[in-house]
């Protein structure tokens, strides 16, 4: 039986290296149609099943000399399959073998056989032998190893030929026997001295150890008896690459160019594409040498086909393994990693196209090649290859520090430092990743840098395909942004959904919602033009087609009529299954620059707009197709019945989401995973302590520990629970603004609530006038509980900034 983890369609190489023959004789055998096959263009493709089936059917009519099936021919040779015809050749005294029609030599040479080219060869040996080998074959399928070693060793001591070798040096080898094997696959050598699969199986076994020049010498060796051989030239070719200096590139380039001329090189053969690029791109040369002389780093190329042409390009793609313990365990480095290699100085674009690029990678997505096997990137880091660092240096620094992807430049001088690379390496990856921090960040993120919310995400995403409107209320900096992110970019990507944070709408320069109409039309059009499946409907989107406001006719004074008409049109393709997307989503962020709050002048219009998205909510024949989002501190879209002495359209028609902190295990996953790609670690008591402090506020859970991790610059760096607690004083010192910004929001909305949690805070007793709005507030912000019937603050360092602030000292 073949091996399982081989394709069902298999390649020439796959099944020659599986049959252990060159490929002139396979393709011989699958040209005369002895071998079950079929070409595609000019490449050969065998069904396993087939080939299986062959083998098999085969396996009882074997004769005990065969001869190259392309060289029998009923006129000249006649071997001949029953039991009784098994003693035609038999091995003389002088171990040459003979027969009364034809004679053979030792080496399987037809001496006789005047008008053939091609020589007869040993395969099996004597009857003997051959039937010692398949008990041996029998005994290795069954797993019992011991058993087949000896009946390999007796199948050679009586006369076994080279396809008994063969398999006992595989057993050998397989079973990690290999100075058994080197020394058993010289015996063979010896015996049979102009074998060239000998010379194949002992260079590769070479080749695997990388000891490449004793790999050099064998295939030497074997093409000096068998000149000309296709594997032996192979294999010598890829040795002389895999050396890795410029003598033997220079060889294995002179070896590559005569097996192209000869035609004996496949499109597909990896070390042929990688000599080709690395001829192209002097970078490319530099890069695969430099880490090619690396301990335990392994060296590949990345599959073309999977990668966007907006980064191959620009740059020739390499890969690397890094099977190093210091980089795993400095820096957190497992894997294989993209190594761009660029001609010319990346731009900004470039490095955002592949940084875009590692952000969208999936896990389990094979997307490059090492030793011909396929691969998964870890789409953490990609080091490139640049003419000089000090033209990206800044510019990487700044994408260092935005995120969980990471670069790290390798300019010529650094790629051709040959006396001590690896200290090279290793300050570099210090200067890029040791010095980031990437607790530090106040961007909202989404994909792998969000942690944590499943079950409310899932919660949000059925609410949404059942059609409610949702209001998502918090304090500033819980995630809600975040939220929204990973909730459009993952669970309803497959959704129409119009984004707009109000913050950057031109809404605040207009004062008027015409250019809102006009944004979110414009953000729906773009996103669905991104998809072929929605090409076809984006042409309802007459507003959306405008690349700015001030290009709409009339001053956009039709706007809102435009909106109107257009959704209604979107929506009626929806209804009648004519799109792609089963829901349409508007998302409104910073809910409060629209909405007459805090003093702000009104944006005129804001009631009809509200008015107009529950009207479309509620037509009947829309029923369920639109869904609404709103994101806000303040809950007071959902709570006031009235605006401006003007009735609410949506009073209760948002349904409320209070947004919670993280949970422990998710707070708990956010420290650990985000400090592994620092080389930072965390004490679990550590952790504990951190969670008791922020009570999983993810801002100020990042805030305290980038506070933490700025104080120690070492890395690998181990955060005890010791230095946590040791430093909580001077955060709450320097880090007061962040806790203000939260009794803000409540001075501002709720100034009941504030009083309340200064009196909390400080132990006093709570006041029992408060109405349930008022103390829902509180609870739904998260910023309070109730334990044992008394209310504790749920932050810690928010209590002992208040404390400390009312002259308290902890």
């Amino acid at each position: 039986m073949m091996n399982d983890s081989l394709p069902a369609i298999l390649t020439l190489e796959e099944v020659a290296q599986y049959l252990r023959v060159t490929f002139d004789e396979l393709e011989a055998e699958l040209n005369s149609k002895r071998i079950p096959g079929r070409k595609i263009g000019e490449k050969w493709r065998i069904p396993r099943e087939a080939l299986e089936k062959w083998l098999n059917s085969t396996v009882d009519q074997q004769p005990i000399i065969v001869a190259k099936l392309s060289d029998l021919n009923k006129k000249n040779v006649k071997v001949r399959a029953s039991q009784s015809d098994k003693v035609d050749l038999q091995p003389s005294p002088d171990n040459k073998t003979t027969s009364t029609r034809k004679k053979v030599t030792q080496n399987g040479y037809n001496k006789n056989k005047a008008n053939s080219s091609r020589p007869l060869r040993l395969i099996s040996g004597t009857p003997e032998a051959s039937k010692l080998y398949q008990e041996a074959a029998i005994a290795k399928t069954e797993k019992r190893f011991e058993d087949a070693r000896r009946l390999f060793k007796k199948a050679i001591d009586a006369g076994a030929g080279t396809q008994v070798y063969e398999a006992y040096f595989n057993l050998e080898k397989e079973n990690g026997y290999s100075k058994e094997a080197e020394k058993f696959v010289k015996q063979a050598i010896a015996k049979f001295p102009k074998h060239s699969q000998f010379y194949n199986m002992y260079g590769q076994m070479k080749r695997q150890a990388k000891d490449y020049q004793a790999a050099k010498d064998i295939f030497q060796q074997g093409l000096s008896k068998i000149p000309g051989d296709v594997n032996l030239r192979r294999g010598l070719g890829h040795t002389l690459f895999e050396m890795g200096t410029k003598e033997s590139f220079e060889e294995a380039g002179k070896v590559f160019n005569e097996l192209s001329k000869d035609g004996k090189l496949t499109k597909n053969d990896q070390f042929y594409q990688r000599f080709q690029l690395i001829q192209e791109n002097p970078h490319v040369s530099n890069a695969y040498q430099f880490f090619q002389n690396l301990p335990e780093i392994i060296v590949g190329i990345a599959a073309q086909r999977p990668l966007p042409p907006a980064i191959t390009q620009q740059a020739v793609i390499i890969t690397i393994q890094i099977n190093h313990p210091i980089l795993k365990e400095s820096f957190n480095l497992e894997g294989v990693f993209l190594v761009p290699c660029y001609a010319r100085t990346p731009t900004q674009t470039d490095i955002v196209n592949l940084r875009d690029y590692l952000g969208s990678v999936n896990p389990q997505s094979s997307l490059g090649l090492l030793e011909g096997k396929s691969v998964v990137i870890n789409p953490s880091l990609a080091f490139i290859a640049v003419p000089k660092n000090d033209e990206v240096r800044d510019r990487v620094m700044s994408f260092n520090s935005e995120g969980s992807i990471a670069f790290v430049p390798l300019d010529d001088a650094v790629l051709k430092e040959t006396e001590d690379a690896f200290h090279t390496l290793e300050n570099l990856l210090y200067q890029y990743l040791g010095a980031r921090n990437l607790y530090n960040s106040n961007q909202p993120v989404s994909g792998r840098r969000f942690f944590g919310r499943e079950k409310l995400l899932m919660q949000l995403s059925e609410e949404v395909r059942q059609g409610h409107f949702l209001g998502i209320y918090g304090l500033r900096k819980i995630g809600k942004t975040s939220l929204i992110y990973q909730l459009r970019n993952e669970r309803l990507k497959e959704e129409a959904i119009a984004y707009i944070d109000l913050q950057g709408s031109a809404i605040l320069s207009t004062q008027n919602c015409a250019s809102l109409y006009w944004e979110l039309e414009r953000d729906l059009y773009k996103r669905l033009g991104q998809s072929q499946d929605n090409n076809q409907i984006t042409h309802l989107l007459r507003l959306g087609k405008f690349e700015r406001f001030s290009d709409l006719p009339e001053n956009g004074t039709k706007a809102e009529l435009m909106f109107n008409e257009d959704l209604r049109a979107l929506l009626d393709a929806m209804s009648a299954g004519n799109t792609a997307f089963h829901k349409l989503v508007i998302v409104l962020d910073e809910l409060e620059h629209l909405l007459p709050v805090d003093g702000k002048e009104n944006i005129r219009g804001y009631r009809e707009f509200f008015a107009l998205l529950r009207g479309l909510a509620q037509t009947e024949r829309y029923r369920g197709l639109l869904s609404t989002i709103v994101v806000a501190a303040n809950a007071a879209i959902s709570e006031r019945g009235y605006w401006e002495r003007l009735e609410n359209p949506v009073f209760s028609f948002f349904q409320p989401v209070f947004l919670p902190p993280l949970s422990k295990d998710d707070c708990h996953d956010m420290i650990v995973t985000l400090g592994k790609s620092m080389s930072v670690y965390w004490e679990e008591e550590a952790i504990e302590t951190i969670f008791t402090e922020t009570a999983g506020h993810p801002f100020i859970t990042r805030v305290l520990c980038s506070h933490l991790v700025d104080q120690d610059h070492r890395r690998p760096l181990t955060v005890t629970v010791t230095m946590v607690k040791a430093e909580i004083p001077q955060f709450i010192r320097n880090e007061g603004s962040k806790f203000q910004q939260i009794t803000e929001l409540l001075h501002t909305h709720f100034p009941e609530e504030e009083k309340l949690l200064k009196k909390i805070a400080l132990e006093e007793e709570t006041p029992t006038s408060l109405t349930d709005t008022e103390l829902s507030h509180l609870l739904g912000y998260h910023l309070i509980e109730l334990k044992e019937g008394n209310y504790h603050i749920t932050l810690n360092l928010l209590r002992r900034w208040l404390r400390r602030r009312a002259g308290i000292n902890e």
